[in-house]
């Protein structure tokens, strides 16, 4: 007896449990307080405030502590990078949150990347199938550049690219060493736009009109611009040589969809 194919549901499952726990989150908030605007705003000011001032008194130990956070979120390919990388960005100097946030993650990527390797690698061929096929004969293909356009690529999700990357033949040094150069465009853009937010305190005090320095416009220019640059760069490429990007799971649309750069 021949059955008919299950449909596919209009909303995944995964969505309507965010959903679901979303809305829960923002009624208990209401509920409790936690969305009055200026008092929320205080409290995120002191919150700040204390984090700063550890900061420059323990800041080798602040660095080890904030490191180990993002490598930890960067295995796990937590999906708000470019969030963590902008508060980092407010209690940090520049320079030095570029540094590490940049090598913690590649260190986390190389923890998923390895962990698909060695641990979920069975599993994880059999539920990707046809995927992973076609992003393995790319690699075979493209090597190197291959793993840079897709570190570059704004809609590719970072989860993806360390999985797969997992369960090719690729070098654990090579997925290390272009996954550090890759990111770092990205990484200092996100960092940037941190660096250049009003402290949360004098928000408190002078409103949102504060906010909105030129400095700060300049750098979501860039942040906005990036991934059409990167783009173009892309088609151009393409057009020259021939290359093409695979289809991944989860980014089908996305390319229209996503405007924003990750710590990827």
């Amino acid at each position: 007896m021949n059955q008919s194919p299950r449909k596919q549901p209009l909303v995944p499952a995964r969505v309507v449990i965010f959903l679901l726990l979303a809305t829960a989150l923002i009624v208990c908030g209401f509920k409790l307080g936690w969305f009055d605007g200026p008092a929320l705003l205080q409290k995120l000011a002191d919150i700040q405030d204390d984090i700063r001032k550890y900061v420059d008194a323990n800041l080798f130990t602040s660095v080890i502590i904030a490191s180990g956070i993002y490598i930890g979120l960067s295995t796990i390919a937590f999906p708000f990078s470019v969030l963590v990388s902008i508060c980092i960005a407010t209690v940090f100097p520049y320079y030095l949150a570029v540094l590490f946030v940049t090598i913690s993650a590649t260190i986390g990527a190389t923890c998923g990347m390895l962990l698909s390797r060695y641990l979920f690698r069975d599993m994880l061929r059999r539920w990707f199938g046809e995927r992973f096929k076609q992003f393995d004969e790319l690699w075979q293909r493209d090597g190197t550049w291959f793993l840079v356009s897709m570190r570059l690529a704004p809609y590719v999700p970072f989860f993806t690219i360390n999985v797969f990357s997992g369960l090719t033949n690729m070098k654990v040094r090579t997925f290390f060493w272009v996954t550090l150069i890759a990111i770092l465009p990205a990484t200092m853009v996100n960092l940037f736009v941190g660096s250049q937010l009003e402290p949360l305190r004098e928000i408190a005090d002078n409103g949102i009109p504060s906010l909105l320095t030129w400095e700060l416009v300049v750098a979501l220019s860039i942040l906005a611009v990036m991934p059409l640059v990167i783009r173009f760069v892309f088609l151009r490429r393409n057009s020259v040589s021939g290359f093409s990007q695979p289809q991944l799971p989860g980014d089908e649309g996305a390319a229209e969809e996503h405007g924003g750069c990750g710590n990827r």
